[in-house]
């Protein structure tokens, strides 16, 4: 394998181009790359590693899992990007009033079906 051409898509894993019974998961970022090499290891999951340099300069790292593991190496690729995921609203103050909100909305509703019988 030459180089691997990652198209366009909204996960970071894709079907091995070579091996039809591996799947490829693809990282920018090496500490990224580094904490899924480690959730691997401690779940005794065989895996390959490579890197592989981008047009623009950049490397990718890359690791070939076995699709007999596919249901665990998912579970811990989610793991990691979302140890790196920062929370949607960030203000706690702000989160708790948006879900106040939204659960006095939902009382409103309820009461009003209940009432308009």
């Amino acid at each position: 394998m030459d180089h691997l051409k990652i198209p366009f898509n909204i996960t970071n894993q894709i079907d091995h181009p070579d091996r039809p019974n591996y799947l490829v998961f693809h990282f920018r970022e090496e500490e990224r790359a580094e904490m899924f090499e480690k959730a691997l290891t401690k779940e005794n999951i065989f895996f390959e590693r490579g890197t592989q340099e981008e047009n623009d300069g950049s490397i990718r790292y890359l690791f070939g899992v076995r699709k007999s593991d596919t249901d665990i190496v998912e579970r811990l690729n989610y793991e990691v990007i979302g140890s790196f995921r920062e929370p949607f609203i960030k203000d706690k103050s702000a989160r708790w009033v948006i879900i106040g909100i939204g659960l006095a909305l939902v009382v409103l509703a309820v009461l009003g079906a209940i009432l308009s019988k």
